[in-house]
């Protein structure tokens, strides 16, 4: 993963108001559209595959995890927002 997009997660993990920002993005695409300017250089295929590796890197909670988040959400999800929600509810040290 880029230093440009792992700072970029960080932040999200981090900082609440940051990551309500992108909380209405309904697809992944639509998040990367809503990050660009933060993460110039990148294309939406290394977008895609960092949302994965952070997906799998917890998907050890991720039943649990998606339970309450299609809860939240009426029972819909997309990995942006499972991934959204998942660094809202880690620890540092992810990255």
């Amino acid at each position: 993963m880029s230093e440009s997009l792992r700072e970029f997660f960080k932040r999200l993990m981090k900082d609440e108001e940051f990551r309500e920002e992108f909380a209405s993005a309904k697809t992944a695409y639509e998040g990367y559209t809503m990050a660009k300017p933060y993460i110039e250089g990148i294309s939406f295929e290394e977008f895609k595959e960092a949302l994965t590796t952070i997906h799998n890197k917890v998907s050890y909670r991720k039943e649990l995890l998606n339970q309450d988040l299609e809860a939240i959400n009426g029972g819909s999800t997309n990995i942006f927002t499972e991934v959204l929600f998942m660094l809202a509810n880690l620890e540092d040290g992810l990255f």
